[in-house]
């Protein structure tokens, strides 16, 4: 049995119809908003409920049901329940390449990609990540991350980069690309779009390495020797916290633009591209 926290009446349970005919329309929402909300989460976990699921008439601690930290943990048991048994359908090698290559259909499909863009997008667009405050949070989160590791595990952290840093060079090597400076293929591939828009032919770290300034000790992301045409790709570490170029890249530039026309004795142009 139920009581009305209005006219005290007994019900079975609270409902639409009492609220709206005993109560001037009052919605069976807003009587549950408003008498409701000190209740407990009805999953079990015990914590104070916040929100009201109208269709299961129900209160919970979280936004959705499987957020809960109850039905979490119960769902959890039951799934490594299911799985450790022997003639578990979930363990059959049928089942496991099914999930495969589901898997790899979605890594594959269009949405993928056009969400990967949005989030690029979005990453580029996002000033807090500019901002100073942002570059000094993670990296004392990265500081506290090393200084809690312990020798050993500092020590498997630098041989798990050495042996992929060794796996990039044996894959360039065998696709004939250079090896160092360090590259990013995203740029290359930029690059190649670019000067097929506008009629460029750059040289690039992909396309015979990139073009080293010996004279001034620098490599440039790509160059079209027959234009005197520089391109540079700008990840987002190239800008302040104003996002204005910083001003070794802007020196870097001027420098790099100076020494190829006199050298050429014909202007240079200098192209910065965003990624």
């Amino acid at each position: 049995m139920e009581i009305c926290q209005i006219c005290k009446k007994e019900l079975k349970s609270m409902h639409a119809l009492h609220c709206h005919v005993g109560h001037a329309h009052m919605p069976i929402l807003e009587y549950k908003l408003k008498y409701y909300k000190e209740d407990l989460c009805y999953y079990g976990c015990g914590q104070k409920a916040i929100y009201y699921f109208k269709t299961a008439n129900r209160w919970s601690c979280s936004k959705h049901h499987s957020q809960c930290p109850s039905v979490i943990e119960k769902m959890s048991s039951e799934i490594k329940e299911v799985w450790q048994k022997e003639d578990s359908p979930y363990r059959t090698e049928e089942f496991l390449n099914k999930i495969s290559d589901s898997g790899k259909k979605s890594w594959d499909s269009d949405r993928r990609i056009e969400a990967a863009e949005r989030a690029k997008k979005m990453w580029r667009e996002d000033e807090y990540r500019k901002s100073k405050e942002y570059k000094d949070l993670i990296g004392s989160k990265s500081k506290k991350m090393w200084q809690n590791l312990s020798d050993i595990e500092r020590e498997e952290y630098i041989k798990k980069l050495r042996v992929s840093s060794l796996e990039r060079i044996q894959e360039r090597l065998k696709d004939g690309h250079q090896i160092t400076p360090n590259y990013n293929p995203a740029a290359c591939i930029l690059i190649d779009e670019y000067g097929e828009q506008n009629n460029f032919k750059f040289q690039h770290a992909m396309n015979g390495g990139e073009f080293h300034i010996k004279e001034l000790g620098y490599w440039v992301d790509g160059y079209d020797p027959e234009k005197n045409v520089v391109v540079e790709v700008d990840e987002p570490h190239h800008f302040n916290a104003d996002g204005n170029l910083c001003k070794r890249d802007v020196r870097r530039q001027s420098e790099i633009t100076e020494y190829l026309e006199r050298k050429h004795k014909k202007s240079c142009v200098f192209i910065r591209l965003r990624i």
